[in-house]
């Protein structure tokens, strides 16, 4: 019975260690759709209440993964093109900073002129890319937030394409909640955290 008992702790432990390790996985940057490699930034199916009809994105090994089906979602076309290894320089498009209403990936016209000037940006510098970061405040799950960051991130960058952008030349990743713009809470603070921010990406030197 003893023995029973402490295999049933070893167990309980085990499974406790394994769960707190899932939750320290590294941010990574995202492919872009269509590429062979899957996305680093994974979040599993939500049963989240806050999730609406956005799409969650597939756990990593999740069998009814789908390249074809990550592509078509997203509409925009793949691309192999590996995104440069160089400096990185957040002010260059830091005014270009696109907000969000809550638990929503969809850009606002009042957003729109931004990315048209991060479009022009690229046409105008052939050899750089651009990393967006997508961002959440601090409501919803931790799960949650990194997919919604990420729809974000990829609303984003459709909408570049959408008017001509070189979009093989824009990468996404999401940050979740986890890189507040304003610390504190409140709808003032909130809304300065619901963001996609650029990140320009120069050539290895």
């Amino acid at each position: 019975m003893k023995r029973s008992t402490v295999l049933s702790f070893l167990l309980i432990g085990l499974i406790a260690f394994a769960a707190s390790g899932c939750k320290k996985k590294g941010v990574g940057i995202t492919p872009i759709p269509g590429r062979s490699t899957r996305p680093a930034i994974t979040a599993g199916p939500s049963s989240d209440p806050l999730l609406g009809g956005g799409r969650p994105l597939p756990a990593t090994g999740d069998p009814q993964w789908s390249e074809t089906q990550w592509s078509d979602a997203t509409g925009v076309a793949a691309t192999d093109k590996p995104m440069n290894t160089g400096p990185q320089e957040r002010a260059a498009l830091q005014a270009e900073t696109v907000y969000f209403d809550l638990d929503s990936s969809l850009i606002k016209s009042s957003e729109q002129p931004k990315l048209q000037r991060v479009a022009e940006y690229l046409t105008a510098n052939p050899t750089h890319d651009i990393l967006i970061e997508g961002h959440c405040d601090e409501r919803g799950t931790e799960g949650y937030n990194m997919s919604l960051g990420e729809r974000r991130a990829l609303s984003a960058r459709e909408y570049l394409a959408s008017i001509g952008a070189p979009v093989h030349r824009v990468y996404t990743t999401s940050y979740g909640e986890s890189r507040p713009a304003v610390e504190g809470s409140g709808e003032a603070v909130w809304a300065k955290n619901r963001r996609v921010e650029f990140v320009v990406v120069l050539p290895a030197q």
